[in-house]
């Protein structure tokens, strides 16, 4: 009997604690603050200032639902030119993970490998 009491009695204890821990959580953030962070409300001023980065120099159509996107950008403080696949479907519509991004110190041995390139032509 005296043990039981004993468990009752520590199991009142802890469920008492758990209660107090719901009450006061050791971190606590305001909801106005979680709306900021999940939504991303504030840093809306921010994107304008990124897209101004970014300048599309040209589209070439792949398929029905896929074009190439040809865009100069500064992403992380470096500019460069990105090279991406822009997908338009059903389920689906936006850039793909296809791609690359040349950084601009690279740019010109870049487009040095592209005018090398022969389609169609024999070698002499």
């Amino acid at each position: 009997m005296a043990v039981q009491n004993k468990l009752q009695d520590a199991l009142e204890s802890m469920r008492q604690e758990e209660a107090q821990k719901k009450k006061n959580p050791a971190f606590h953030v305001p909801q106005e603050k979680r709306l900021q962070y999940y939504s991303g409300w504030d840093r809306k001023k921010n994107l304008e200032k990124v897209f101004a980065m970014e300048e599309e120099v040209g589209r070439v159509k792949k398929n029905d639902t896929t074009e190439i996107v040809v865009k100069v950008d500064d992403y992380g403080g470096q500019k460069g030119v990105t090279i991406r696949e822009f997908l338009t479907s059903e389920k689906y519509t936006g850039f793909t993970k296809q791609g690359t991004r040349i950084p601009a110190e690279k740019w010109e041995a870049f487009k040095g490998l592209v005018n090398k390139v022969n389609i169609g032509e024999e070698k002499q």
